[in-house]
């Protein structure tokens, strides 16, 4: 029986930290780099191709966490044939805030770093 609990428990630090369904979080995603970007998913929901200054679908979430303005999810996309991944996950923050509704923007930009890698950052704007 502790067997079963330790493995629940070990499961739970691992599942998702955004829950998809039709809720009352509501993601909108606006490209406000310089490169369209192409297949770009939130926690493996498609939200599809986002040219640059183009804004998404709303994506809604049951609930969705953050630490301090940093979504904690998994964010995956397109540069060209460039695959761009942005993780907000930190087993050591004690910022986290779980939000059960809300309007939210997530401004994408894509970078490089100092060797050529792209890389995006996100700026959360809440409505």
């Amino acid at each position: 029986m502790l067997r079963i609990v330790y493995v629940v428990a070990i499961l739970g630090l691992f599942s998702s930290c955004a829950k998809e369904q039709s809720g009352k979080v509501k993601i909108k995603f606006v490209n406000s780099g310089t490169t369209d970007f192409n297949e770009l998913r939130i926690e493996n929901r498609m939200v599809g191709d986002l040219q640059v200054g183009k804004t998404s679908k709303v994506i809604r979430f049951d609930e969705f966490t953050f630490d301090e303005s940093t979504p904690v999810a998994d964010i995956t996309c397109y540069s060209g044939s460039d695959l761009i991944q942005f993780s907000g996950r930190s087993f050591c923050s004690t910022m986290y805030e779980t939000v059960l509704s809300g309007n939210y923007i997530f401004y994408i930009k894509d970078r490089k770093n100092a060797s050529g890698k792209k890389y995006i950052t996100i700026d959360v704007q809440k409505n």
